[in-house]
């Protein structure tokens, strides 16, 4: 299976939707039929003209909905907001990263997929998953 990379403005459009109860089926109706009405009631403010651009490959899109996606590159602070919006959950911020985030199994798998060369991930296995560390590398 191949993991598709994405902008960080891909994945902020895709993750701010699913946040708002958005869901693949809904996002993949809008770019299939162009309407995104839908997107817009849940985003006023939201520019889905790259979304749109995705669905170009309909497959690709189908893959990085469904099965998850790579970023092409990630900054610090793309990390912290791009955490916060998939996953919900409290970590620690470093000056290089985060730690302390409590991921489930299917949780981690995600984040070790979505990062981009540029970060270290280190999970430390815990009764009820793993909490993880991410690291910036120069």
């Amino acid at each position: 299976m191949t993991t598709y990379k994405i902008t960080m403005m891909d994945a902020y459009a895709i993750e701010s939707l699913r946040e708002k109860g958005i869901t693949n089926e809904v996002l993949l109706t809008a770019v299939a039929s162009g309407d995104t009405t839908r997107l817009l009631d849940a985003d006023p403010e939201g520019n889905f003209d790259a979304l749109l651009k995705l669905g170009d490959d309909w497959d690709a899109l189908k893959s990085i909905l469904n099965d998850g996606y790579q970023i092409k590159f990630v900054t610090y602070n793309g990390l912290r907001n791009l955490l916060r919006m998939k996953f919900r959950k409290p970590f620690t911020d470093l000056d290089n990263g985060i730690e302390g985030l409590h991921l489930s199994v299917e949780e981690l798998i995600q984040l070790k997929k979505l990062l981009s060369s540029n970060w270290v991930l280190k999970a430390e296995e815990v009764d009820d998953g793993y909490v993880a560390s991410v690291t910036y590398i120069e």
